[in-house]
């Protein structure tokens, strides 16, 4: 009943069907006095002002009735399912916990800097990294140094710089002086730095063979967490694409569960834990920097 009385109501509001049916009656009254005057000039001017207002609110009226109706049924209908469109992506991504996507890793990084990230949590959480090469946050050591200070556990999984596969490098887009940089990074700024400030936190470097088409960030610190997928579709930031996910929510604890599962296979080649370094195989040769 709803749907036929919307379908039969016209566009037209009231006042405007009023004002419509006034000048029809208006342009008939005009001609029918032209009728009766003998005056030429007078009994013309009446008849065409009569005939120019009964044609012209007359066809608006018939464009209401014909046409208009027709096409705001179907703008309303469109609209509508724009409308519920929307509310169920809304939801879905709610229910799954997205809280945010970014078409470039730029934006992510501009909006959401890890480091704040890390400001906002309390001492004592964990920050894991899967990725191919760990080269922006490598550039960035004051982000570990600032997580292990406030007694982070720090996991950081990077691919072998001596991997012979080279589908897993050319595929994805990661060139190996990238590993070599991160790996360089972590060995002349963070390591002198673990041994002299003895921080509270630990961290963990593993190392990875497998084919990477995305990175992953989980950073919690009891009831507040994050998730970050960036899934790369080439090398500059642009060209990639970044969901922010709710670490409680069902999509951040699938991902949890998958790098769980790829950070247990992952091979450990550094280990801080208890104020001391208790394994450094980072200058062993197959970690150290050869010609690509």
């Amino acid at each position: 009943m709803k749907n036929t009385a919307e379908h039969n109501s016209s566009p037209m509001p009231a006042t405007a069907k009023w004002v419509v049916v006034v000048f029809v009656l208006a342009g008939l009254l005009l001609i029918a006095v032209s009728v009766t005057i003998t005056d030429a000039f007078w009994k013309d001017l009446l008849k065409e002002l009569g005939i120019v207002l009964l044609a012209v609110f007359v066809i608006s009226w018939l464009y209401e009735i014909a046409v208009a109706e027709k096409y705001f049924t179907t703008f309303s209908r469109r609209l509508r399912d724009i409308i519920e469109s929307g509310e169920s992506l809304a939801a879905a991504c709610q229910q799954l916990g997205i809280i945010r996507i970014f078409p470039r890793r730029d934006d992510f990084d501009r909006d959401h800097p890890i480091t704040d990230m890390v400001a906002r949590l309390g001492d004592g959480g964990t920050l894991r990294i899967v990725a191919r090469s760990l080269f922006h946050i490598a550039n960035k050591p004051e982000v570990l140094k600032a997580a292990l200070s406030r007694g982070f556990q720090v996991e950081l999984c990077i691919c072998d710089s001596a991997v012979s596969d080279q589908n897993v490098l050319s595929l994805t887009d990661t060139q190996p002086a990238d590993i070599q940089a991160a790996l360089g990074a972590f060995r002349s700024e963070i390591v002198p730095w673990l041994q002299e400030k003895k921080p509270s936190g630990s961290v963990e470097v593993k190392t990875h063979t497998h084919l990477l088409f995305d990175s992953f960030l989980h950073i919690e610190s009891g009831s507040m967490g994050w998730v970050v997928l960036d899934l790369s579709f080439g090398r500059d930031l642009s060209a990639k694409r970044v969901f922010l996910i709710d670490a409680f929510k069902p999509f951040g604890l699938d991902l949890k569960r998958r790098y769980d599962r790829f950070w247990r296979q992952a091979t450990t080649v550094f280990k801080y834990a208890h104020s001391g370094v208790a394994l450094n195989s980072l200058d062993t040769p197959s970690n150290l920097p050869h010609a690509p």
